[in-house]
Formats: C-alpha cells, structure tokens, sequence
C-alpha cells in the first residue's frame, strides 16, 4: 500500500469481490470476518469450506491469468486450521454488556486457537496455494502439507507458468517493489512444488486414508 494506495485498493477489493461471490450460495451456512487484505472463514461443514475455497481461489486466479500485465496482478494464499470457535455474536449481557448491546460490534469478534494457527502458518503457503495445518492433517481429506483447490476451467499449467513470469517480472523490479531476492526464488520453487504432480514422479507413493472417520470429524475451519 505505501507504493500506490490506488492500487493497493484495487487489489484489495478485487479480492473481496471474488469473495463475496463464492460465498453467496452458502452464506448462511458460513461465518467471515473480512479484515484488511484477507478474510477468515468458519464452517462445522468441510464441504462447505472446500467449495468456498475451491471459489474464491478460482475466481482469482481467472482474475490474474486474464490480467494482461504484471503490475496489474495480485496473487492470494491462505491456510486450513481445525479446532473450537467461538463468535462474538454469542456474547451476551453475563459476559460483557457493552459489547452485548452492540451488535455491529460483536458480530466482528472471533476467537479460537484455529485462527491463530491459520494466521500464523499462512506463510508457509505457496502462491494461488493453501497450506494444511497440523490441526486439520489427520482427516482423510486433508493430508499432507497442502490443499490443492480444484475448478476444471482453471488451466494450472498455464496459472504455474504466469506465476513464474510474474516473479520474474519482480525480480527485475525487486529494488523497486522492496522484495528480497531470496524470497522471490523461495515464491519461485514453492509454485514449482504446489502445482507440479508429485505423487506421479513415484509410482510407490501413495496416501493411505481411514475410512472410520465419519464426515463430522472433519475439519472446516479458516
């Protein structure tokens, strides 16, 4: 933001509008919390997450694969953490009366060590990726490190490859843009990870899942 505020805006709500769009259909279903440039999502249902994920993180990337120049792009991440929530809208007058009868207020609260964990970790997560934390890794449909978003009219070869360019692009610009060189190229190999196909370079690998794990064990949120 300190470079352009007029850009920075404009990336800003580019990204809440991809969200408001994917979370329409379910809103009722699904807590937010928009704050600055991100936003945590909460949900008892993993489905639920994954579609809203799965939306938002397509709906960007159609925004930057469709962008025509560099300086115009903005890229998203986020994180999946699993635990209690609770939100303010709960609070009532046993626990706090000022913030009780303010609804505008509390309906912004959210606390939980789940937001903490994904708040924290966000960090490890690739480009366009979605970093899995220990929370969330012992249900069957969320192993390893990373959630792969799905969406068939996304091209991921194509997203991979203006991804690359893209960093390229601040690479160049580095002293400009205030990048650490070393950090593009971490950026650089993270994509390389997330969006190549790992398990078919080993024909031995494989995920084992347990299939005694009912559908409210798991995880669902952000």
């Amino acid at each position: 933001m300190s470079e352009s505020l007029q850009k920075a805006t404009n990336f800003i709500l580019k990204f809440h509008s991809c969200v408001i769009r994917s979370i329409k259909e379910d809103s009722e279903k699904i807590h937010y919390y928009p704050l600055m440039d991100g936003i945590f999502i909460t949900t008892p249902q993993l489905l639920i997450m994954q579609k809203a994920v799965n939306s938002i993180f397509s709906n960007a990337a159609n925004i930057f694969l469709h962008e025509r120049q560099n300086i115009h792009r903005f890229i998203i991440k986020g994180s999946l953490a699993y635990g209690p929530i609770y939100h303010g809208n709960i609070i009532n007058d046993s626990v706090c009366h000022e913030i009780a009868s303010n609804d505008n207020y509390k309906k912004t609260i959210l606390l939980g060590m789940p937001m903490i964990q994904a708040f924290t970790t966000e960090k490890a997560a690739p480009p366009f990726g979605i970093y899995i934390h220990e929370s969330a890794r012992q249900y069957q449909h969320l192993q390893g490190r990373y959630y792969k978003w799905r969406n068939s009219t996304i091209d991921t070869d194509k997203l991979q490859a203006k991804i690359e360019s893209y960093f390229n692009w601040c690479d160049k610009y580095s002293e400009y843009l205030e990048l650490d060189p070393q950090k593009i190229a971490r950026y650089k190999k993270l994509t390389n990870e997330y969006f190549s196909k790992r398990d078919s370079e080993d024909e031995e690998s494989q995920t084992k899942i347990d299939p005694s794990l009912s559908e409210e064990q798991n995880p669902s949120n952000v």
